[in-house]
């Protein structure tokens, strides 16, 4: 008897996919702060469907109650990490819910979700504070590599740009470059003299080009040590 409705099943399916020959698409845009329970469409009271798992969709993004026919969001979604996790192209976020008829011609309802990029991310650093030893009487030109902040944000809202604030008021040694490839460095423009100044401190500070624009910042500390003149 369970071997009989296993076939049963099993053939159920195989005619499913043979006799699908036409298809509904519905187009939702659904914003990623949605909240759990949200209702993203009705079925047709007089209609009967099943979740349909083709292998290919984000059915259990959601939950679909037979009764009402309501479709509702059963997950928090994250744009970001839908991208990072390849579950979605991160220019073009959509996510595909399919259900299908529980009678002939078992025709397909297909729901694409676009979820739009909002501006939600602030700039990252890996850490919330960077130490350097320089030793004085570096060339001038000389470049300190500084790390990049990350934004997970798209577009104009993931665009950084920088800003360096000096903490103690003394005269800058240090210029702030922005390479074209994004890169950072500090460009010593002026001589390091310990014993005039051993130790500098910036706020480094990214910001976005979002709106409104969000920023965070790291904190720089650079102690400058003697020359080792036997070294050179």
């Amino acid at each position: 008897m369970m071997m009989i409705s296993f076939c049963l099943i099993l053939c159920l399916f195989s005619l499913n996919s043979a006799e699908i020959n036409d298809q509904q698409i519905v187009r939702i845009d659904l914003n990623e702060e949605s909240p759990i329970s949200t209702i993203l469409f009705t079925t047709p009271a007089n209609v009967i469907y099943r979740l349909f798992d083709s292998g290919r969709n984000h059915n259990e993004l959601i939950s679909y109650n037979s009764s009402n026919g309501q479709i509702l969001l059963s997950k928090n979604l994250d744009r970001e990490e839908l991208c990072l996790q390849r579950r979605c192209s991160c220019s073009n976020c959509q996510l595909i819910i399919e259900l299908i008829e529980w009678q002939s011609p078992y025709q397909l309802l297909r729901f694409i979700l676009n979820i739009p990029d909002i501006h939600d991310q602030n700039p990252t650093f890996s850490a919330e504070k960077f130490d350097f030893n320089l030793r004085e009487n570096l060339p001038i030109g000389f470049e300190l590599p500084l790390e990049s902040a990350f934004d997970k944000d798209l577009g104009e809202n993931s665009r950084i740009s920088y800003h360096l604030q000096m903490i103690s008021s003394h005269e800058n040694p240090f210029e702030l470059i922005t390479k074209p490839n994004g890169g950072l460095t500090l460009k010593v423009i002026k001589n390091l003299d310990r014993e005039e100044k051993d130790v500098y401190e910036y706020e480094l500070i990214a910001f976005d080009h979002g709106q409104p624009r969000q920023e965070t910042s790291v904190h720089l500390f650079i102690q400058i040590d003697v020359r080792n003149k036997e070294i050179e």
